[in-house]
């Protein structure tokens, strides 16, 4: 959409309005200002509102630039981003290799004998990002969470069955073994991984 140029002298708009909507739901929104003495005009991290042609949502400014055109004249470019948050997220689903080396017992007739067994197994695992108003990766890890729990383990080398005591995987257990919360100009955009499969403590 086209800016307004805004006449007067007050700092006019460029019609040059670009927005790019993000995979996991975040927008970049750039434009730019062209007046005089701009250095002090949307400052890094304060809201945007008003500009002609800006999409709906909560922006940010992330990135300015400003450059000198000619006799006092100067050119302010800005980068925002931003938007609504929403129930978009995308999910990333791998497995992961594990082995662990376990003692164990072997019952004979007349003796127990120590012995060690390893284990073998594939852990699914999935990263969700997406979205947030707030810094709060609760949703994130929710539906890693739901995700990874509906993927099963895959056992290459479990406990044989001739040995006693010592560990096997639990194939039910769910953890998150990772998130994160990073600034997005009026959003935050939050990841989370979830991993089943594991050996209890």
């Amino acid at each position: 959409m086209a800016a307004t140029i805004i006449g007067g002298n007050s700092p006019q708009f460029e019609p040059d309005i670009i927005s790019d909507n993000g995979r996991d739901g975040i927008s970049a929104f750039q434009f730019s200002v062209v007046g005089r003495s701009l250095s002090s005009l949307y400052p890094l991290d304060s809201s945007i509102s008003g500009v002609p042609g800006q999409p709906s949502g909560s922006f940010k400014v992330v990135r300015r630039n400003l450059e000198n055109i000619v006799d006092g004249l100067q050119r302010l470019r800005i980068s925002a981003e931003g938007g609504s948050p929403s129930t978009l997220y995308y999910s990333e689903a791998s497995y992961s290799y594990n082995e662990s080396v376990e003692p164990g017992l072997i019952t004979l007739p007349l003796a127990q004998v120590q012995t060690q067994y390893k284990l073998q197994w594939l852990s699914p695992t999935a990263t969700v990002t997406t979205n947030s108003s707030s810094a709060s990766d609760g949703a994130a890890r929710s539906i890693a969470t739901t995700i990874v729990s509906s993927m099963s383990v895959e056992i290459l080398q479990n406990r044989p069955s001739n040995i006693n005591g010592g560990r096997q995987i639990n194939t039910s257990d769910v953890k998150i073994t990772g998130s994160s919360i990073e600034k997005a100009g009026g959003l935050y955009r939050v990841r989370a991984t979830a991993t089943k499969g594991f050996l209890p403590q």
